[in-house]
């Protein structure tokens, strides 16, 4: 995935950190996402097939997948910032907003290349939060 043009859908980021936190505690198939994921193994199917068109995921043999080297970094990558702008949301919305759905709708929606501006700008905001205290 060189091509940063291509953009990923809240639900292809999904897909990607879940296969990211499985391939890290072992080997990676399609019914383990989706059991990870509570979601249809077809769908499932279908969404790794989709990240290994981008270049992302290689199917091995027995139906094991992997992450490929600009998988990891992408995947690292939107890690961070899933972290990040998590943080922010669970200092303003309430416990009963789904955080999470909302985190993965701001880095679809976000261009890739503007995320690590973004993130200064909550890493600057929270300092200056912090010093204010």
């Amino acid at each position: 995935m060189t091509n940063q043009t291509v953009s990923l859908t809240a639900s292809n980021i999904r897909y990607l950190l879940a296969v990211k936190v499985l391939a890290e505690g072992g080997r990676v198939r399609c019914v383990d996402v989706a059991r990870k994921l509570n979601v249809a193994r077809p769908s499932a199917l279908r969404a790794l097939e989709y990240l290994q068109s981008l270049g992302v995921l290689r199917k091995k043999t027995e139906g094991v997948w992997t992450l490929t080297e600009q998988g990891w970094i992408l995947a690292d990558k939107y890690r961070m910032y899933y972290d990040t702008v998590g943080g922010l949301f669970l200092r303003l919305l309430p416990p009963e907003a789904d955080r999470s759905s909302l985190i993965l709708s701001v880095l679809a929606e976000v261009p890739l290349e503007k995320m690590d501006e973004v993130c200064e700008r909550i890493r600057q905001d929270e300092q200056g939060s912090e010093a204010d205290k």
